[in-house]
């Protein structure tokens, strides 16, 4: 089986679920509850599964959907202000183009 990987740095659960709720997908509570640990990887990292319907979503979403979305996205407080608009519109568009050529389920890695 072929493995494909999408890397990207600080983006985890709560992040996705808060960027799921914008998208309406389903709310906070709702998808970060959907979230599973899969198991430790090592000492300071964990995986955990995502929720379908956000992967389902973020494959379809539109090119005015990301512009609308990385804007308010960018104002949540767990970025704290570090991510510019652009950075997350391109991290959304290079996200869609992975889920559209690759198969789930999905994972995300987590360490402290």
């Amino acid at each position: 089986m072929e493995r494909s990987n999408f890397f990207y740095n600080k983006m985890g659960m709560i992040e996705l679920s808060n960027l799921g709720e914008m998208l309406e997908v389903d709310t906070y509570d709702q998808l970060s509850a959907q979230f599973k640990m899969v198991g430790p990887l090592l000492e300071s990292m964990w995986g955990e599964s995502t929720p379908s319907n956000l992967m389902d979503r973020l494959r379809t979403i539109n090119d005015d959907e990301v512009k609308t979305v990385a804007s308010s996205w960018a104002k949540i407080d767990e970025f704290h202000g570090q991510w510019e608009t652009a950075v997350l519109e391109e991290y959304l568009l290079s996200l869609r183009d992975f889920l559209k050529n690759h198969s789930g389920p999905y994972f995300i890695i987590n360490s402290i």
